[in-house]
């Protein structure tokens, strides 16, 4: 009887293992490549309410962070990219093919910036939430680091 509830239970975890093997075989792989940071010069315009006069002009520096992620492994749906803890989306998409190369832009906030430039790098989390082809909703964390290079350049690096 022992003996029989040992295999039995032997059996399960054999199952479960085989299970949770095949459930990877439905998840993505991916590579990201051709990071890049871009120090954009942007003006912002307030208006009164009948669009005739210009009440202020102000200029900020926006730094604009772009790469390529790269699907090797089976297709996912409804991609969404947030700053961790955080529940703004900051990029959408509603389908990443398999091998497809799909460019994600990601915008630094004031208080990144600003940390940016005191500290001269900045250590970003992002969640990256999807689905995979068989329904089963993933979340992975996107770390990045971006680090100034001279005075007019920074670099990046994202991990998966």
């Amino acid at each position: 009887m022992r003996e029989s509830v040992k295999q039995q239970a032997e059996l399960v975890n054999i199952q479960r293992q085989q299970f949770e093997d095949q459930q990877r075989i439905f998840e993505p792989r991916f590579i990201i490549s051709n990071t890049e940071v871009f120090n954009v010069l942007g003006q912002e315009f307030d208006r009164n309410s009948e669009n005739n006069h210009l009440l202020t002009l102000n200029q900020n520096v926006f730094v604009k962070v772009t790469f390529n992620l790269i699907n090797f492994g089976e297709e996912i749906f409804d991609v969404k990219i947030k700053e961790s803890g955080k529940q703004l989306i900051l990029v959408k998409f509603d389908h990443i093919a398999i091998g497809k190369i799909q460019n994600i832009e990601l915008e630094l906030t004031y208080i990144q910036i600003d940390l940016l430039n005191r500290e001269q790098q900045l250590f970003a989390e992002f969640d990256m939430d999807f689905m995979c082809k068989n329904g089963r909703k993933l979340c992975k964390k996107l770390r990045s680091l971006i680090y100034k290079r001279n005075e007019l350049q920074f670099g990046a690096e994202f991990f998966l």
